[in-house]
Order: C-alpha cells, then sequence, then structure tokens
C-alpha cells in the first residue's frame, strides 16, 4: 500500500530526556478515501508516551486506497514505527534485541568496547567516518561538517540498552549472509561541537568492533 502523506511523531520532550525509544507495531485500518480510520496497538515500544506520540502521528497519514475488483476497499495495514531520539544512523544489525544476555552467555573480561570516559576512542570513531564508502556514514559525516569540530565529549550513565544483548545482523553485513547474530553493548555520549550538542549512541562487541552508531542532536538541559 503506497503511503502518500507521511506525518512524523512529535517526539515528547520527557522521553527525549530519559533517552527513551522502542518500535511501536499497530495495525491501522485504511478506509476508501485511504484515509486512517481507526488503529489498534498492536505490540508497545515499553513507553506510553511513545506509544500515544505514533499513534497520533499515523492517524494523520495518508495511503493511496485498495482496489478491489477496480474499487477503493477498506483495509487493514500494519505499520511498525521506530520511535528514537536519534536522527541519523549507521548500523549492520537490527535495532530490536533477540534477548538480553546472561549469566555464562557473556564473554568474561569483555571490557574492551568503548569505555565511560572513553574519549579518545569515540573520537577516533568519528575520524574514521572520513574513510567509510557507507551512505549512512557519509550521511552522518555531513552532519559533523555542519555541526563543526568537537570540542568535548562526555559520557551518559544509564542510558540506552544496558549490559550485554544479542542483535541480528543485517543481510549484506559481513557475517550477515548467515542469518548470525552478535552480541553488543551500548555506551552513549554527549558530543559538544562547535555549534550544538549531540547525542551519540554507540554499539560495540566484546573485541571493540562498532556494528551501530546512532547520532542526532541532543535535548535541551543535556
Amino acid at each position: 500500500m503506497r503511503l502518500i502523506r507521511k506525518v512524523p511523531a512529535v517526539y515528547p520532550s520527557s522521553s527525549m530526556q530519559r533517552g527513551e525509544a522502542g518500535v511501536v507495531q499497530i495495525n491501522a485500518r485504511i478506509d476508501e478515501r485511504g484515509r486512517v480510520a481507526e488503529i489498534k496497538l498492536l505490540r508497545s515500544s515499553g513507553h506510553e508516551l511513545l506509544d500515544s506520540a505514533a499513534i497520533r502521528a499515523v492517524g494523520k497519514w495518508k495511503f493511496e486506497p485498495a482496489l478491489e475488483n477496480d474499487r477503493p476497499v477498506s483495509v487493514w495495514h500494519p505499520i511498525n514505527l521506530v520511535m528514537s531520539v536519534y536522527n541519523k544512523k549507521y548500523c549492520r544489525i537490527r535495532d530490536e534485541p533477540v534477548d538480553a544476555m546472561v549469566g555464562d552467555e557473556v564473554v568474561e573480561g569483555a571490557t574492551v568496547f568503548l569505555p565511560l570516559g572513553g574519549d579518545a576512542a569515540l573520537r577516533k570513531i568519528i575520524d574514521d567516518l572520513d574513510s567509510s564508502r557507507s551512505g549512512a556514514a557519509a550521511q552522518i559525516r555531513a552532519l559533523i561538517d555542519d555541526w563543526g569540530p568537537v570540542l568535548s565529549i562526555r559520557p551518559v550513565v544509564d542510558a540506552g540498552i544496558q549490559g550485554w544483548v544479542k542483535r541480528e545482523i543485517l543481510p549484506g553485513s559481513p557475517q550477515g549472509n548467515t542469518g548470525g547474530v552478535v552480541q553488543v553493548r551500548s555506551d552513549t555520549y554527549l558530543v559538544q561541537h562547535e555549534k550544538i550538542v549531540a547525542r551519540w549512541r554507540v554499539d560495540t562487541d566484546p573485541s571493540g568492533e562498532v556494528w551501530c552508531i546512532h547520532v542526532g542532536p541532543a535535548p535541551r538541559g543535556n
């Protein structure tokens, strides 16, 4: 079903301050005019404010009407809406964890990931974006060029995914053709650029390899 008009969700300011994110799964009934007539929440993001924001946004969307025997008909259409404070990402793994890793599944002594306060490590990642051929990485690089040089980096404690989780590797990524899974943890940083303060979330595996970068303007008050 072709989407004609998409209204972005307004991210709740309190959710931004807490770093809340998730995927809202809904089912929308599209009427004969292509308008959203009814919405059912199939799976919550885990945050009520994000669910409400997603539902309000989708309620304003417009679709090309579905046809049956060349006549417009009302149909139900599933929609997954990713709610995130980050507006750009370079990722080789899916956003949703497969499940949390507990007990002996966690690699002992796996401390090579970006440590809290890992100023030099994050600066290296930012510099490495220059040599990446990925379109997504190039978009992040363009943001950095617009925001200006990095002046300081501050770790954010108790933000994002806590501990080690399993994430599915995207098809086409290294090791991804086999449907592999990698264990990662997330660390979040507030980066003072020349023009703005940005929020960075970096997902690394136990060896320190970077699998995902999310970046966007930091909420006010940080």
